[in-house]
């Protein structure tokens, strides 16, 4: 109940989705470990968050919106993981890339 009343009190951080999904990880005894990228179903990206039961704990995966994952990355510092062939699905060419006013 104390970590929902400091949220709920401060006017700093807005309680978001993202936000909140870290703190009861982490009350938990939790950790999230990494953003993971795994899948491209037309323009829409599959994505999970590693997470890390205690210390040593099991990393289990759990299916996130990419807008929550990337905010949960920004939250807890959690590295963001994409697998090789999304990378090579979305690359671009930087050399093929106008740059501005040409």
């Amino acid at each position: 109940m104390m970590i929902l009343q400091m949220v709920l009190e401060s006017k700093a951080n807005p309680l978001t989705l993202p936000r909140i999904l870290c703190q009861v990880v982490d009350s938990l005894g939790g950790n999230i470990e990494a953003v993971l990228i795994h899948d491209l179903r037309g323009e829409d990206y599959g994505v999970k968050m590693a997470l890390r039961e205690g210390i040593q704990g099991e990393v289990k995966e759990v299916e996130v919106r990419p807008a929550d994952a990337i905010a949960i990355s920004h939250i807890t510092g959690a590295p963001i993981y994409a697998a090789n062939d999304i990378l090579e699905k979305v690359s671009v060419d930087a050399s093929k890339i106008k740059k501005g006013g040409e």
